[in-house]
């Protein structure tokens, strides 16, 4: 008799068996069948009458698909049982938190030394020079879950356009791998309906006509760990807070430099990620997991109205950029290479070995993370692309994408800043460092250049 049994790889396989004539000790043959249709063999023997019955033990290696028991006429097969292994965690649990409004210059100012901003964990690593890759909210957002620059993805300002459907995201490609990814947003900006971002994600939470405050985003969040995940599952969560905007915006309003109230608003955030963590180490999803928390785009209204293009100033453009995990295992805690937030979505895919399926403007952060330096500059682009930003500290320009008609804010098409001697951008020493500045613009220009594929937005609807 012949009998074939289908195997998941790495399993191990109990055949029991006798022989039903006395004085009969007829073969049993036992091949495996690769992913690849090639047989080997994994077990012959003989079975005797006095095997009451024969226990046969077999380890299958994980290229195995399949086994085929032959068996003597003789033989009777008692039982065939197949052991699986426990599911295979696959990677690591990867939590990303992006908090709008929540700048470098606002983060410093408030001080706050809590369980997540101004931690200093085992594990953490802080980037002082990270730029958002657009002034504008949905596109800066776009270019995280791509690793793209706003000039490939299309989506250039907020509630004009949705991503476009045929670009990779990274819950798309960690969909695919078998992640189970959830979503949390605190903005009907980010919504299905005006974002594109929803790919991939198994549950995409998103609020109505009002933008949720920081304990509502976490709480369902904290939802969403209990529901959505076991600790053998792979899971990428994505919670997105944009209570801080509300508040500069407000304070702006208002004529107040709102330190104290920013001061109480970043401590209120913190103590609910805080929140967020605790539920994560509860159902131990925490257990190797990787987590990203980043700042994001102010909106409309930078938080103060310094430089000569506040647009794109730092004080609107720079953001805490954090990344925590004991299993990261970093030679060192900070790092003051510039990077970008298209490097986050690339760096996420990288630490859960998936590679995206195009080249990307970003690169993984773990080099940094080991000492590394990085020499390339980083670029942000204003609302609709009308200018972009070059930095290579101390050096930063900003340049009009359409020289010849160049934003009011810049009447010669180019200022450069040095961030080291001038942190307000107030003096314009493009004459001194003009050799720098046009190496930092042919920079932009090759990027622009070399990038073959662009995909096309889907317009929203007026």
């Amino acid at each position: 008799m012949r009998l074939l049994v289908a195997i998941p790889g790495g399993s191990s396989v109990q055949v029991s068996c006798h022989s039903a004539v006395a004085g009969l000790s007829p073969t049993l043959d036992i091949v495996g069948e690769t992913s690849a249709g090639e047989e080997v063999s994994v077990w012959s023997g003989q079975i005797t009458a006095s095997d009451h019955p024969k226990q046969v033990e077999i380890p299958v290696s994980a290229d195995l698909q399949a086994l085929n028991l032959t068996a003597g006429g003789a033989i009777a097969l008692t039982d065939v049982v197949v052991n699986a292994p426990p599911p295979s965690p696959g990677g690591p649990f990867l939590f990303l938190v992006t908090v709008d409004g929540l700048v470098s210059d606002i983060l410093r100012e408030a001080g706050v030394h809590g369980s997540v901003f101004g931690r200093d964990g085992v594990g953490d690593v802080s980037f002082s020079q990270a730029f958002l890759p657009s002034s504008a909210t949905l596109p800066s957002y776009c270019s995280l879950m791509t690793g793209f620059y706003p000039f490939v993805h299309g989506v250039m300002d907020d509630r004009v356009s949705r991503l476009p459907e045929d670009i990779p995201t990274v819950a798309s490609v960690l969909a695919a791998q078998g992640y189970r990814c959830v979503a949390v947003v605190s903005d009907p900006l980010l919504s299905p309906a005006t974002s594109g971002l929803e790919r991939g994600f198994a549950f995409f939470s998103f609020p109505g006509e009002d933008v949720r405050t920081a304990r509502q985003a976490t709480d369902e969040a904290i939802r969403a760990i209990f529901q959505q995940w076991n600790d053998l599952m792979p899971g990428f969560l994505w919670l997105h807070i944009s209570e801080p905007t509300k508040l500069f915006r407000r304070s702006e309003a208002e004529g107040d430099s709102g330190t104290s109230a920013r001061e109480m608003t970043v401590a209120r955030v913190d103590s609910c990620l805080g929140a967020v963590f605790q539920a994560l180490a509860q159902v131990g999803l925490d257990r190797g997991a990787v987590a990203v928390i980043c700042g994001g785009p102010i909106g409309d209204h930078p938080p103060d109205r310094r430089g000569r293009v506040p647009e794109l100033a730092n004080s609107a453009i720079r953001v805490p950029l954090i990344l925590r995990g004991q299993s990261l295992q970093p030679t060192i805690s900070a790092v003051a290479s510039p990077v970008s937030l298209v490097d986050v979505g690339v760096t996420l895919l990288g630490l859960a070995n998936v590679p995206l399926p195009l080249t990307p403007h970003g690169t993984t952060l773990v080099p940094l993370m080991e000492g590394k330096e990085r020499i390339a500059p980083v670029f942000c682009q204003s609302r609709r692309g009308t200018a972009v930003a070059a930095v290579r500290p101390p050096l930063k320009i900003i340049q009009a994408a359409d020289l010849e008609n160049p934003p009011a804010e810049l009447p010669e098409g180019v200022v450069a800043f040095d961030l080291g001697a001038d942190p307000e951008e107030t003096l314009d020493v493009l004459k001194a460092h003009a050799s720098e500045a046009t190496a930092l613009m042919d920079e932009w220009t090759r990027l622009i250049g070399g990038t073959v594929q662009r995909f096309s937005p889907v317009p929203l609807a007026r």
